[in-house]
C-alpha cells in the first residue's frame, strides 16, 4: 500500500508539471475547496494573503470527523494540501479571491483514498501505468433557472417558456447569461457554450475537454458561480435531478476519449473510425456500469430522471447519434480528434470526481480482458415494447437507489479495483 500512495504522488506531480499555470497573482482573500462524496455541499476553508505562503507550502488540519466521508471522531485530523496548478479566482463584489482546490491527505504523506479528487488521481495513475493512456473528458451540465421567491415557497416557477436553442427574448435574462458567462471566464472555467435545453427555463453550459480533475474541478466551480449570479438576479439555479415532473431533467452528459502522446487512440480510419481500443473500452464500461451506477445516480431524486421519454436513457446499449441509448457515438463531422463516446445516464448531483473515476476503471478493466464490444443499437428505444427491447437483449441500468446501493456492495469487481477505504466509506453513507 505504501508503494501504490508514493506512486500516487509521483504521478500527481507529473501532472502539476503537465498542467502548471503562473500562481503569481496575489489576492486579499484565498478559497482552499474540498468536495466530499456528497457533491451537492463543496468545503472550504479561507485564509488571508498574509497567511497564504504557509498553508502552500504545508497545508491546513481539519476535522475531518465533522463531515461525512472524512472519518470518525477517534481518527478525525485530516490535512488539506494546495494543489498549486488548480487556482483559480472568484470576484464578489469588489473582492476578488483566489481559489485553490485542493487533495485530502490522512497525514504529510499519505493521501486519503476516500477523497473523491484523491480517488480521481488513483485511477488516473492506474490507466497510465498499465495502458499509457491519458483519458481526457469534456462535460454538459444542464440546471434550470427558477424565480427565487417562488422557490423559497416551495413553488417552482421557470425564469421563462423557452425552448431549446431558444434566442432569449427578455433582456434581463440576456444580462445574466452574457454576466455569468463573463464570470465563469474571469474564474478560469474553459466554457465552450451557454444555450437554453428542452425544459423551460432550462439550460446547459459545456466545459472544454480535458483531463478528468481539471474538468471536475471547473464542474465544482461552474456550479458555484453559476448559483451565486442567479442569487444576484433574484433567481435559483437549480441542480436537482428531476426538479419539475412533467419536464426533461437535469443530466450531466459525460463525453469521453483516450489518448496517447501524440493522438487519440480511440479513432482509426480503417474501423469505421472506431479503433478496437475504443471498443474495448466501451465494452468495459458496459460491463460493469451496472455495478457503479451510484456513482453516476447517487440520490433518490436521480432516479425520478431515469424514466421513459424525457431523454434520460434508462437502457445499457450504445448506439450512433441515438440520444435514448446511454452511451451515444457523437457525430465528429471530419474532425478525428473529436472521436469519442457520450456518458448520458450521469445527472447533475453526481461527483464528478467519481464519476471519471468510475469510468477510467471500467474501460480500464475492458482493456485488460480485451472485451468486445456488442453491436450497436440504431432504434429509438421508447418507440419499442419492453418484449422487443429484451429481444434485442438490452437491459436497463438500476432504477432505484437501493438497487444502484446492492449491485455496488455485491460487485467484485469494485472489491477488486476500488480501494477498500473508499468502499467501505461509501457504504456507510448509505447505510
Amino acid at each position: 500500500m505504501k508503494k501504490k500512495l508514493s506512486s500516487i504522488i509521483a504521478f500527481s506531480l507529473l501532472l502539476n508539471i503537465l498542467y502548471a499555470q503562473d500562481d503569481s497573482q496575489r489576492f486579499p482573500f484565498y478559497e482552499l475547496v474540498f468536495t466530499p462524496i456528497n457533491v451537492t455541499q463543496p468545503k472550504t476553508v479561507t485564509i488571508p494573503d498574509s497567511k497564504i505562503d504557509g498553508v502552500l507550502q504545508n497545508g491546513t488540519a481539519f476535522d475531518g470527523s465533522s463531515i461525512k466521508g472524512y472519518g470518525h471522531i477517534s481518527d478525525s485530523d485530516k490535512l488539506l494540501k494546495v494543489d498549486r496548478t488548480a487556482h483559480y479566482r472568484i470576484q464578489n463584489n469588489n473582492v476578488t479571491t483566489g481559489l485553490y482546490f485542493c487533495d485530502v491527505y490522512e497525514n504529510e504523506n499519505t493521501p486519503y483514498l476516500s477523497d473523491p479528487r484523491t480517488l480521481c488521481a488513483y485511477a488516473t495513475k492506474k490507466l497510465k501505468e498499465q495502458m499509457g493512456y491519458i483519458m481526457l473528458v469534456g462535460i454538459e451540465l444542464e440546471f434550470y433557472l427558477v424565480k427565487k421567491q417562488d422557490w423559497e415557497n416551495n413553488i417552482i416557477t421557470p425564469v421563462n417558456q423557452s425552448r431549446y436553442f431558444d434566442l432569449e427574448s427578455d433582456s434581463n435574462m440576456t444580462d445574466f447569461k452574457l454576466n455569468t458567462m463573463k464570470a465563469l471566464v474571469n474564474a478560469g472555467v474553459d466554457i465552450e457554450k451557454w444555450h437554453s435545453e428542452v425544459g423551460p427555463g432550462q439550460y446547459e453550459i459545456s466545459i472544454q475537454y480535458n483531463d478528468p480533475i481539471r474538468v471536475a474541478d471547473q464542474l465544482i466551480l461552474a456550479k458555484h458561480i453559476i448559483g451565486i449570479e442567479a442569487d444576484r438576479a433574484g433567481l435559483k439555479a437549480v441542480f436537482m435531478p428531476k426538479p419539475i415532473t412533467k419536464e426533461n431533467g437535469t443530466g450531466l452528459h459525460i463525453h469521453f476519449s483516450l489518448w496517447d502522446s501524440q493522438k487519440n487512440v480511440f479513432y482509426d480510419k480503417n474501423s469505421q473510425n472506431l479503433s478496437p481500443i475504443a471498443y474495448s473500452f466501451l465494452a468495459g464500461v458496459m460491463k460493469y456500469i451496472s455495478d457503479v451506477s451510484i456513482l453516476f445516480n447517487g440520490h433518490e431524486n436521480s432516479f425520478k430522471r431515469l424514466v421513459p421519454g424525457f431523454e434520460a436513457p434508462i437502457y445499457l446499449c450504445y448506439s450512433e447519434k441515438n440520444r435514448s441509448a446511454a452511451i451515444r457515438i457523437p457525430a465528429t463531422y471530419n474532425n478525428d480528434n473529436a472521436t469519442r463516446f457520450e456518458l448520458r445516464c450521469a445527472d447533475t448531483f453526481c461527483n464528478p470526481y467519481l464519476a471519471f473515476s468510475a469510468l477510467l476503471l471500467t474501460g480500464l478493466q475492458g482493456l485488460i480482458d480485451n472485451e468486445q464490444a456488442v453491436e450497436p443499437v440504431r432504434q429509438n428505444l421508447y418507440s419499442l415494447s419492453e418484449k422487443e427491447i429484451c429481444d434485442l437483449n438490452i437491459f436497463k441500468l438500476p432504477l432505484s437507489l437501493e438497487k444502484a446501493k446492492n449491485n455496488f456492495e455485491a460487485s467484485q469487481f469494485v472489491k477488486t479495483n476500488f480501494p477498500n477505504v473508499f468502499r467501505d466509506t461509501l457504504l456507510s453513507l448509505y447505510a
